[in-house]
């Protein structure tokens, strides 16, 4: 049960040698935090950036960091225990306790077995003010806290606004060999599957493949690729697959390996992000079946003036460049311009129909 507001009010603040020879000045750290925290479990500003701002919310951090620096046999010094265990039983602050969430990844690594025996307070995801939403939001990355993550409340915190940041904390743990997050073909799909599911993995798949074209590692440019194929097989709908058009901005990844798998892609999703770059990609290669598959599948979707413009001319170029004119891939490019209206273009190359 959590103890009430007011319990911890009326607690002493550690003696110097309750705290041994760091004397009066943690103590006065206590002082702040306790004549600093109360109830807070909602506020209009980021609670973790709120705490930042005050006296007892920098105290608290720099006592965690102290502790940390202090463990024995995995767990925590007993006078900041204290004050955590505390914190963490009480009526919740906000504030506190995404203080605490933000070091969840360093106390799993320095005070395991503090750490194990308060998994009921620092792990559930439900309510907003929880530790593991701080981390979630604010903490360095960490496979092991990811794995330890109820999954349904983690597919909610990944639907929800400004999931950015444990959006990328996931596609990292579904990069992991060791599979933290279960395969991660079954998590895709089952985060797919809810309300607002597909714009959620859309935008992990997007923000990978940012993050992708900023690295030179093999071994992550393989994975992130192997990432793209497994929620290619996962049977997602469409929209899931729309943030792998960012891809197109990553050379690392080979183009015969892009072009395949963007080509599976766009059977099933013609409206990707980053549709001109996509395009601009595929048109570069003139002996490509299917570069022509991608451009003519691009044509299909409606765009403003400019951007259809800009396809348009890409496909166009393509068409009276490919070396596969009379191949029907082009066939069905130059339909796709005939039907997006660009009937003089297509009339000038040659077509297979016309033999």
């Amino acid at each position: 049960m959590r103890r009430h507001p007011a319990d911890h009010r009326n607690e002493r603040s550690p003696t110097k040698s309750s705290i041994g020879s760091h004397g009066t000045r943690f103590g006065n750290r206590f002082s702040l935090i306790t004549a600093w925290t109360r109830p807070r479990s909602t506020s209009t500003l980021d609670p973790l950036l709120a705490a930042s701002y005050t006296a007892g919310g920098t105290a608290l951090l720099t006592l965690i960091a102290w502790g940390l620096r202090h463990t024995k046999d995995g767990t925590l010094p007993p006078v900041l225990a204290h004050r955590l265990d505390v914190l963490l039983r009480a009526e919740p602050d906000s504030q506190a306790l995404a203080v605490i969430g933000r070091c969840m990844r360093q106390l799993r690594h320095q005070a395991p077995a503090w750490t194990a025996e308060h998994t009921e307070w620092l792990q559930p995801l439900a309510e907003p003010w929880r530790p593991a939403r701080s981390w979630l939001r604010h903490g360095e990355p960490d496979n092991g806290v990811m794995a330890e993550l109820a999954r349904t409340g983690l597919l909610a915190v990944l639907r929800a606004p400004d999931a950015e940041p444990a959006l990328d904390k996931t596609w990292l743990a579904l990069l992991d060999p060791v599979e933290p997050l279960g395969p991660p073909r079954d998590f895709l799909a089952d985060l797919a599957a809810l309300d607002g599911g597909p714009e959620a993995v859309s935008a992990l798949l997007s923000r990978l493949a940012f993050a992708t074209s900023h690295v030179d590692d093999p071994a992550q440019i393989q994975r992130a690729i192997q990432l793209w194929q497994t929620a290619l097989d996962a049977d997602l709908p469409g929209p899931a697959l729309a943030g792998t058009g960012r891809f197109a901005y990553t050379p690392q990844i080979p183009d015969e390996a892009w072009l395949e798998l963007t080509a599976r892609t766009v059977e099933r999703q013609q409206d990707l992000n980053a549709l001109e770059k996509v395009t601009a990609r595929a048109a570069q290669h003139l002996d490509s079946p299917h570069a022509l598959h991608i451009v003519a599948a691009a044509l299909t979707v409606q765009q403003d003036r400019f951007r259809a413009d800009e396809i348009q001319r890409q496909a166009t170029s393509l068409l009276a460049a490919t070396t596969l004119k009379m191949s029907e891939p082009a066939n069905v490019l130059r339909t796709a311009l005939i039907n997006a209206g660009v009937v003089e273009a297509a009339k000038a190359s040659p077509s297979t129909r016309s033999c």
